[in-house]
């Protein structure tokens, strides 16, 4: 059985930069760095919705897993041609056309090319987390097994099963009580399929009264705590995987 959903979060909240990390090149993509004060042995590499490293909140969850003590790498994978502010998704046409030119899976050699150097950099456990768009990609890197756990928060487009069989490391799923982009059948279906590997864990929360892109912008939406829950249980996976 295949499932494909929507493909964009119209409601996802577009910022500013407000970040205390940096924007510098790592394995020669332009990406947002944040550090931990003291140096360790795991790392993160992040894979953002449509809107990028220059979104607000992209860059606080960051800086806020860099806190946790992670090494976090998010890749411009768009190189700067994320989706803008005023980005109209009624116009069907340019819609269309940014997610023909930013299929999701074609981001997976950048991100390749970027764990590439993590390991090089001497971390010797890498995670992923992707949100909405970014989930896909960080799920494909999973089941490469070129990470060695993932959090997936709200995915989008993800092809159940074909893209989660290969699955056979542990991951997180943060889920919204309510989802356009995962509905209740692809959710039933991931379940069936992850849960069914033997030897391989995989949680799944669900956070009540939340919508899809809680997890990064629930501060907008009313959901506030269950946003920082969602980090909070997204650190502690990571600090028990990593």
């Amino acid at each position: 059985m295949s499932i494909q959903v929507a493909e964009s979060c119209d409601n996802c909240f577009k910022g500013a930069i407000v970040g205390s990390g940096k924007v510098e090149k790592y394995a020669g993509v332009d990406s947002y760095i944040a550090r931990p004060t003291t140096q360790g042995k795991s790392a993160i590499v992040y894979s953002t919705d449509v809107f990028g490293v220059a979104l607000k909140q992209a860059q606080e969850i960051s800086d806020s897993l860099a806190a946790a003590g992670f090494f976090v790498v998010t890749p411009d994978v768009f190189s700067g041609d994320q989706m803008a502010p005023d980005f109209d998704f009624g116009n069907k046409e340019a819609t269309g056309k940014w997610f023909g030119n930013h299929d999701a899976k074609t981001k997976v050699a950048t991100f390749e090319k970027v764990i590439a150097q993590v390991r090089a950099d001497g971390y010797e456990k890498i995670g992923t987390l992707g949100y909405c768009y970014g989930a896909r990609a960080a799920l494909l890197l999973a089941g490469e097994k070129k990470v060695d756990a993932y959090v997936v928060g709200h995915p989008t487009a993800v092809r159940v099963p074909e893209e989660i069989d290969s699955i056979s490391v542990p991951g997180l799923f943060l889920l919204a009580e309510t989802d356009f982009a995962f509905n209740e059948e692809a959710e039933k279906k991931t379940k069936e399929v992850l849960t069914a590997k033997s030897g391989v864990e995989t949680q799944f929360i669900k956070y009540p009264g939340t919508q899809h892109g809680f997890a990064v912008r629930g501060d907008e939406h009313g959901a506030r705590d269950q946003k920082a829950k969602a980090l909070q249980d997204t650190i502690a996976f990571f600090k028990s995987k990593l």
